[in-house]
């Protein structure tokens, strides 16, 4: 029970009387002392003596009295006075610069006349003083920052936290980022601390969790990001048919499960499936070509309401390549007669082959062997020599060389090496045809202040071809003129397998002359024309590959019949691929057996 503690006043008044004073007579009669009944109460908390304030609060206060007039009410915390006024039924304001975290006094007093109807209450000089005293407690502490949990729950993703459960709780707002993007806000009802993520099936891979807990004053809020468990995609492509049979793992998520969606580059549709567990297909991919990686992905979309509904969202990824693979430069690799293998050198060793290419044999060499297809000697090039090496035993022949000197041709027994000088103020080029056997040059031609002029050389070293538009036959050490043929077209070469025999491409043929009259042997049209043209030839399947910049189809040519064959191919460099003993090697160390 509050007790209202009561001050009387009472005000000496001097009386002033024109008669005699006799002490023994009683002329005034004592004033007693008033007893006013007097009510303060707060109008939220009646009858409570602790008051609870959680935020900026108004309070309303009502005063009742039985007699005399309200001079003034005082509203204190700590006797800090904060609102003075002369309404009986008001209201006061604990507002932001009063808000600490703490307990405090409040104390409302009033001041209010006797209502004797003395003199001196009449001149406002005879009052009481009552006051109510409540315990006031403030917190305005901010909430303490949540702590996320995650869980998965009948298939779903579900995000759980500590329940905040002071009185001055507003709201959660939890908010859902995934690929970048606020996707989803949501608003928590009071009661529920835990919110399931309906739509996450694993797709968005990492997502970010931003819970906000409101209180009437303030704010916490923490962030916690859910990496979900990792898909991998296992994909094994058929050559003959271009079908990849794909292996992926399940989602955890069945309850939002809609499908997995299998998709090539691109974006284009490979096939789906709709049940959880079923985690294998087997697709074609129309779009593979050889020498042009296709990318498969898949996605696990959702039966709600999702991103990945609207855009293809991958979760796992896999490559696949038309053909087999080695390794980046073995389109090097060359096929030589006399070993009967394929052959490369990578600077270290030479290693042959079988067809399979399973490696055979190796001899250890420390420079690049260039590998003819006649002939059972290498070329090869170092710091201060050109050289023959054996392929099979290894032994060498040498030539020195200067510094600006290397080799540009070989075959035969023979190289042919490009240089250059500097004399006054002219520039020498020069190519030059060796006996390294003899060490003696056979054939040079010099061009000043131009570029290097050319020399092909048969793979045999019996005929040149120069820039100066001869055709040479080379025996015994010398060279003979057998005519300026005057050809019209690229000079492709001469065969490795009938060096006897040349190939030019003009527009959208293959001419095949003879070496030892110039006579022209056949004119083998390309099956299509436009932007085609001859890369690499292949002297055991006798086949030239033609490729074109504006076309993923590749053509063989016989240039012994003229038939033709075609695939699909990619080829952005092709003057780095070749074809060797019926077997395609792309840039990339692709290879695909086409003869």
């Amino acid at each position: 029970m509050n007790h209202i503690p009561r001050l009387w006043v009472v005000l000496p008044l001097l009386v002033l009387a024109a008669c005699t004073f006799a002490p023994e007579e009683e002329y005034f009669k004592p004033v007693d002392r008033p007893d006013p009944v007097v009510s303060i109460e707060l109008n939220d908390y009646l009858g409570a003596d602790t008051i609870f304030v959680y935020g900026r609060s108004r309070l309303g206060y009502s005063i009742d009295r039985d007699k005399g007039i309200l001079r003034n009410v005082q509203i204190l915390i700590d006797d800090d006075v904060i609102y003075s006024g002369e309404m009986v039924n008001g209201a006061f304001d604990i507002d932001h610069y009063l808000l600490r975290t703490g307990i405090f006094e409040l104390k409302i007093q009033i001041l209010v006349s006797s209502g004797t109807g003395s003199l001196a209450d009449k001149e406002n000089a005879e009052n009481y003083l009552v006051w109510k005293k409540w315990i006031l407690k403030i917190d305005v502490e901010p909430p303490p920052a949540p702590s996320l949990r995650f869980s998965v729950v009948n298939g779903f993703l579900r995000v759980d936290w500590d329940a905040y459960t002071k009185q001055n709780f507003v709201r959660y707002v939890l908010h859902r980022r995934a690929w970048g993007q606020d996707r989803y806000v949501a608003r928590i009802a009071p009661g529920e601390n835990f919110w399931v993520d309906s739509v996450y099936t694993g797709t968005q891979g990492d997502v970010q969790y931003e819970l906000y807990v409101e209180n009437t004053v303030t704010s916490s809020h923490v962030e916690k990001i859910y990496t979900g468990p990792a898909f991998t995609l296992q994909a094994k492509l058929n050559n003959l048919d271009s079908t990849v049979a794909l292996k992926w793992n399940s989602t955890a998520f069945y309850g939002a499960f809609k499908k997995y969606d299998i998709r090539a580059e691109g974006s284009d549709v490979l096939g789906s499936t709709l049940n959880v567990k079923d985690t294998t297909l087997t697709v074609k991919v129309k779009t593979l070509v050889f020498g042009a990686p296709a990318n498969i992905a898949f996605s696990v979309d959702s039966k709600y309401e999702d991103i990945s509904q609207q855009w293809f969202r991958p979760v796992a990824s896999a490559v696949v390549e038309l053909g087999n693979k080695t390794y980046k430069g073995f389109s090097q690799v060359r096929y030589n007669s006399v070993l009967g293998r394929l052959a490369y050198s990578d600077g270290a060793y030479l290693y042959t082959f079988d067809n399979t290419l399973k490696p055979v044999d190796s001899l250890q060499f420390a420079s690049f062997i260039n590998i003819p297809f006649q002939g059972g000697l290498g070329y090869y090039e170092a710091t201060s020599q050109i050289g023959t090496v054996d392929l099979k035993t290894g032994a060498i022949h040498t030539i020195p060389k200067s510094g600006d000197t290397y080799l540009s041709g070989f075959g035969g027994g023979l190289v042919k090496t490009s240089s250059r000088k500097w004399i006054v103020d002219k520039t020498y080029f020069n190519a030059t045809l060796y006996d390294v056997a003899t060490q003696t040059s056979i054939f040079s031609i010099t061009n000043i202040n131009t570029w290097y002029p050319t020399i092909h050389l048969s793979s045999d070293g019996k005929f040149i071809y120069t820039s100066q538009g001869e055709v040479r036959s080379v025996a015994s050490g010398t060279t003979q003129l057998i005519g300026n043929p005057n050809f019209s077209g690229t000079f492709l070469g001469f065969r490795e397998d009938k060096p006897d025999e040349m190939m030019l491409q003009n527009a959208g043929t293959i001419m095949v002359y003879s070496a030892n009259d110039l006579s022209l042997l056949r004119v083998l049209p390309f099956p299509e024309v436009n932007y085609y043209s001859a890369e690499a030839y292949d002297p055991v399947t006798h086949n030239i590959l033609l490729f074109s910049s504006q076309s993923r189809k590749v053509y063989t040519l016989n240039v012994d019949d003229g038939k033709t064959k075609s695939f699909n191919a990619y080829a952005p460099n092709p003057n780095q691929w070749s074809l060797q003993n019926g077997i395609l090697f792309s840039e990339n160390g692709q290879y695909l057996k086409i003869f």
